[in-house]
């Protein structure tokens, strides 16, 4: 391998594998197709650094206002963080199911509990309660009764749940079983 010095750049003249190529690949140019050789690609790079600093966003709208295709750009991290959300937390994928109609039933199970859990996200922000999906979801799974029964009246007692709990289920308007409410009161 032989480091070669030029105006600007000290570069390596030497063999580069295709699978070693990758993020900088723009600023490599082939010199040799028989034994692989690479040099820097000045041009390249003097192109590039002409945008150093600069954040650019390509778009083929001509007619919508760069202020808004900016701050669409910027709600992207919104789709992005859904996808994560259905994927890991939700668990979207249909592990335990090999049919068609399951799968579908499956997903629609899961978009349904996601539209829930950003409507409580979207109801809480405008209440001034800021909290991640993780905490809602915390907060839910807190949402426990235990069944017991005292000779043949059969009672559910009512666990104890974190306080964003109750903050949910009030902003959502359903009101709190007592701390012990027999079975009956409790059936729809």
């Amino acid at each position: 391998m032989t480091i070669l010095t030029c105006e600007k750049w000290d570069f390596i003249f030497g063999k580069i594998d295709a699978a070693n190529k990758r993020g900088g690949k723009k600023y490599l140019k082939q010199i040799n197709a028989d034994n692989a050789r690479w040099v820097l690609d000045k041009d390249a790079i003097e192109k590039s650094s002409r945008l150093d600093g600069y954040y650019a966003i390509q778009t083929s709208e001509k007619k919508v206002d760069p202020r808004t295709i900016l701050s669409k750009h910027h709600d992207l991290w919104k789709i992005e963080e859904s996808f994560r959300i259905m994927k890991s937390n939700l668990e979207v994928r249909p592990m335990f199911h090999w049919t068609p109609r399951r799968i579908k039933g499956h997903f629609v199970v899961c978009f349904l509990v996601f539209l829930v859990q950003r409507e409580l996200e979207f109801r809480m922000r405008k209440k001034g309660i800021h909290t991640s999906t993780q905490e809602i979801q915390r907060a839910i799974n807190s949402l426990k009764v235990m069944k017991f029964s005292h000779g043949e009246q059969s009672y559910y007692m009512k666990a104890k749940s974190l306080p964003l709990a109750s903050k949910i289920l009030s902003l959502m308007k359903i009101t709190q079983p007592d701390k012990v409410t027999p079975q009956e009161e409790l059936t729809l």
